[in-house]
C-alpha cells in the first residue's frame, strides 16, 4: 500500500523530533561531565588540604646548643647555610663558637614532631680552618613546611663569617672580624662591626651603621642605608635605592637605575650612573661623576674651595656660579670651568642626556 502524502509528512516530522530530542540529551550529558569532573577535582583538593592540615596539626619547639671548642687552634672562617630561619650573630665573651638554635617542628602529632626533631642534625664540615654548619634532616636539606629554625651565633674575635639566608633576617652586632652576608628578599642589619664587610643583597633591605672598616654593597632591586662608617664604601647597584651618609673615607661605585643619595662625606667620591639620579650633599673631598640619562644634584659645603670642570651634553646645567659657557664646537653642550675659594677640591662631572644642578657658595668665584 502506498503511503499518502500526509502520512509521509507525519513520519518525517516524527523523525526530526526524535533527532532533536537526542541532540538535546547529548548536549546535556556533555555539560554534566565537565561539572562532575570539576566537582571531583574540587573534592580532591579539599581532601588534600585536609590531609595537609592533619599532617601539621602539632607544632613543637626544641632548644638546642652546639659548642665548637679550640677555636684558637686554627679556626679562621665560619659559614652558616641552609638556614630556614632568622640569624643573629653577636660577639662571644670567650674563645669558643657557640650556636643556640630553636627548632620549631610541624607534624601530625607530638610523637611525629619528636621523630622529626630527632632526625635533624647540625652537620659540621671542617677543612683547613674553615668550618661550615648546615642543618640537615636524614642527610637531606630541610623541608620549609616542616622546620623553622631561629639561630643565635656567638663568635670570638678574628673569625671571618659567611652567612646566607632567603626571605629571612640576618643581624650582626658588635663583632670584631670580617663578614660576608648574602640575602635574597630579607632584612640585613649590621651594627658596630670592626672589620671589612661585604653585603650581597637582592629584593630586600639593608641597614649598616657603625662600621669600622671597608664595606662593599652589591644591591639588586633593594633598599640600603649605610651610615657612620670609618672606611671605604664600595657600591654596585642595579635598580636599587641607596642612602649613604656620615662616612670618614671614600665612596665609589656604579649604579644602574634607581636612586643614590650620598651626604656628609670626608673623602673622595667617584661614581658612575646610568638611568638613575645621584644626589651629593656636604662632600669634603674630590668629586668625580659620570652620568647618563639621569639627574645629578650637588650641594657643596660653604667651608671649602672647589675647582670645577663640568660638561653637560644634551641636558641642562643649573647653577648660580658665574662661569657657565656654551661649547663653541657643540651647541648641545654646556661647560662650567672655574674656581671658588682656594680651589682645594675638584668637582669633575660629565653628564649626557640628563641635568646637572650645582648649589655652591659663589664668594670669590674665579673663571
Amino acid at each position: 500500500m502506498k503511503m499518502t502524502l500526509r502520512s509521509k509528512r507525519t513520519m518525517l516530522l516524527s523523525v526530526v523530533f526524535v533527532l532533536f530530542i537526542a541532540m538535546i540529551l547529548d548536549i546535556w550529558i556533555r555539560k554534566e561531565e565537565p561539572l562532575e569532573r570539576f566537582g571531583e577535582q574540587f573534592e580532591d583538593e579539599a581532601q588534600t588540604r585536609t590531609r595537609q592540615q592533619a599532617d601539621h596539626g602539632v607544632t613543637k619547639t626544641y632548644e638546642r646548643q652546639l659548642e665548637i671548642a679550640d677555636t684558637g687552634a686554627g679556626l679562621r672562617e665560619l659559614q652558616l647555610s641552609g638556614t630556614n630561619g632568622p640569624i643573629t650573630v653577636q660577639r662571644a665573651t670567650g674563645d669558643n663558637v657557640s650556636l643556640h638554635y630553636a627548632v620549631t617542628v610541624s607534624a601530625s602529632d607530638a610523637e611525629a614532631a619528636d621523630r622529626k626533631n630527632e632526625a635533624l642534625n647540625m652537620e659540621q664540615h671542617n677543612e683547613k680552618g674553615k668550618v661550615t654548619l648546615a642543618a640537615m634532616a636524614g642527610g637531606k636539606t630541610l623541608d620549609h613546611d616542616d622546620y623553622d629554625i631561629a639561630y643565635t651565633l656567638l663568635v670570638p674575635d678574628g673569625i671571618k663569617l659567611r652567612l646566607h639566608a632567603e626571605e629571612e633576617s640576618i643581624r650582626l652586632e658588635g663583632l670584631r672580624g670580617d663578614a660576608e652576608v648574602a640575602s635574597e628578599g630579607g632584612l640585613v642589619e649590621l651594627a658596630g662591626i670592626a672589620g671589612s664587610v661585604i653585603v650581597n643583597g637582592s629584593y630586600g633591605n639593608v641597614y649598616a651603621s657603625g662600621i669600622n672598616g671597608n664595606i662593599k654593597l652589591n644591591n639588586q632591586s633593594g633598599t640600603a642605608t649605610i651610615e657612620d662608617v670609618q672606611g671605604h664604601v664600595f657600591l654596585d647597584s642595579r635598580s636599587g635605592k641607596q642612602f649613604i651618609r656620615r662616612v670618614q673615607g671614600a665612596v665609589s661605585g656604579v649604579t644602574e637605575g634607581g636612586l643614590l643619595y650620598v651626604s656628609d662625606i670626608s673623602g673622595n667620591v667617584n661614581l658612575s650612573g646610568t638611568d638613575g639620579d645621584i644626589g651629593l650633599d656636604g662632600i669634603r673631598g674630590d668629586i668625580k661623576v659620570v652620568s647618563r640619562s639621569g639627574t645629578t644634584d650637588v650641594v657643596l659645603p660653604k667651608d671649602g674651595g672647589f675647582s670645577y670642570n663640568v660638561e653637560v651634553n644634551e641636558g641642562n646645567l643649573l647653577t648660580k656660579l658665574p662661569f657657565v659657557s656654551d661649547d663653541p664646537d657643540n651647541e648641545r653642550k654646556t661647560n662650567l670651568k672655574g674656581t671658588t675659594g682656594t680651589g682645594k677640591w675638584k668637582v669633575d662631572i660629565t653628564a649626557s642626556i640628563g641635568d646637572v644642578i650645582i648649589h655652591s657658595p659663589i664668594e670669590e668665584a674665579q673663571p
